[in-house]
């Protein structure tokens, strides 16, 4: 989501003449667009932005702006004023809109400028896509689910969906001027539509989409389980959707599940894998894993490590619990240590590797229609490469490979006629 605002960005700053730089002591104007969503990301943002006090220095002209969700907290761990002077402008996640008037603003007075006020409209700029083949398109904003470890609903606000209309339009220009890939963006894509005062849901949003013509296929991200209903699994199995579904379970543990406040418990949760299995049987799946929430004992843990050698999931995102501030499980008891979580992230994240590799022998003698992004190289809707023994010139186009031969956890395939 925060690559897509990035590329929205770099497109308004482009129209009012900019161009692009890699570059530090060439801009005139740099950019933070900041995520708060894990400590880690948050303390690399402030440390990069507080880098530029001796570029500030040699460059009095020089325009420092940061975006996105560190400025919008409700209880920040620094002050846009006080703690970022470097920073020149401060705009949170509901107006970045704002950002070509603002610099034009600044340019003019040159006082500091900090807007987080919350805007109820969205408003949807055009991107300039970084991605050849794949194109990010905004579905729904914010999040009303309000999970005890996380901050996205205090700094994105509730749901607010797009319009129906205006998606399909969207995405129809996107398929028309050749990209491959369409990936559905939300906080949870399932939620779709409900705050909607017609008949949208997320299931028919996905059934229209199929129904554009073109050699395209769909993704979405993120899925929440407890609101991944019986109709979208149905679309799944279309030609158009991925092989691939990305359903984080957090924890394999129904106490950590209720107070993290997921509203669904394990076996819920195993229910939907299974019809999605059923309905998709190559279907790839892919999770995310919170290790050390507060509570969790070593019974808790085996339980979401067992749960990993029952799914068999093809990829695995594991992150250490990190407190963010205004969030309930910030004050919450049973601290895990941080030495504990370290080891149990690491023996998942081991395990999975072990299981990788077994699931790679599953691909030999199998065909996947992949897309071919180099004149040796076919990508699976999983993201796996599969090396092509004999070059094409069919780049940009999807075709069935079939998988010939393995070496280590490399895959090597031909085009199926």
């Amino acid at each position: 989501m925060n690559v897509h605002e990035s590329e929205k960005i770099c497109r308004l700053l482009e129209d009012m003449g900019m161009q692009k730089t890699d570059k530090n002591d060439d801009a005139d104007v740099v950019i933070f667009n900041t995520c708060c969503i894990r400590e880690g990301a948050e303390n690399r943002a402030f440390s990069n932005i507080m880098k530029l006090k001796s570029l500030k220095i040699r460059n009095k002209d020089l325009i420092v702006v940061v975006c996105g969700c560190m400025p919008q907290q409700k209880n920040p761990k620094y002050d846009p004023i006080k703690d970022i002077k470097v920073a020149d402008i401060v705009l949170g996640t509901y107006n970045t809109h704002l950002l070509g008037e603002m610099l034009k603003r600044f340019v003019i007075d040159r006082k500091k400028i900090v807007d987080t006020n919350e805007y109820i409209e969205n408003i949807e700029l055009d991107a300039i896509r970084d991605d050849k083949y794949n194109a990010y398109v905004n579905i729904i904003y914010g999040c009303n689910n309000f999970c005890t470890y996380c901050v996205v609903p205090y700094v994105r606000g509730r749901e607010r969906s797009r319009k129906m209309g205006d998606i399909l339009n969207e995405v129809k220009i996107l398929v028309a001027q050749g990209y491959k890939y369409i990936t559905l963006l939300g906080q949870n894509v399932n939620s779709y539509g409900k705050d909607l005062n017609d008949e949208s849901t997320f299931a028919i949003l996905l059934a229209n989409l199929c129904e554009i013509e073109g050699d395209f296929k769909i993704k979405f991200m993120t899925s929440h389980p407890k609101d991944l209903s019986d109709d979208v699994i149905n679309v799944l199995s279309n030609k158009k959707m991925v092989r691939a579904l990305h359903l984080p379970v957090q924890s394999g543990s129904d106490k950590i599940l209720k107070l993290m406040n997921r509203k669904y418990d394990l076996n819920h949760y195993l229910s939907i894998i299974s019809k999605v299995r059923k309905a998709v049987p190559d279907i790839a799946i892919s999770t995310d894993i919170i290790v050390g929430f507060p509570g969790e004992t070593e019974e808790d843990f085996e339980s979401t490590f067992d749960l990993i050698k029952k799914i068999k999931y093809n990829q695995v995102f594991a992150y250490i619990y990190s407190k963010r501030s205004g969030t309930p499980a910030c004050n919450m008891a049973d601290q895990v240590p941080y030495k504990i979580k370290n080891e149990r992230v690491n023996k998942i994240l081991n395990e999975h590797r072990a299981i990788v590799e077994i699931l790679s022998t599953q691909y030999l003698n199998k065909t996947f229609n992949c897309l071919i992004i180099k004149p040796n190289v076919a990508l699976t809707d999983a993201g796996k490469d599969i090396l092509l023994k004999e070059k094409t010139k069919q780049i940009g186009v999807f075709k069935n490979i079939e998988v010939k031969s393995l070496v280590g956890k490399t895959l090597f395939g031909e085009i199926k006629e």
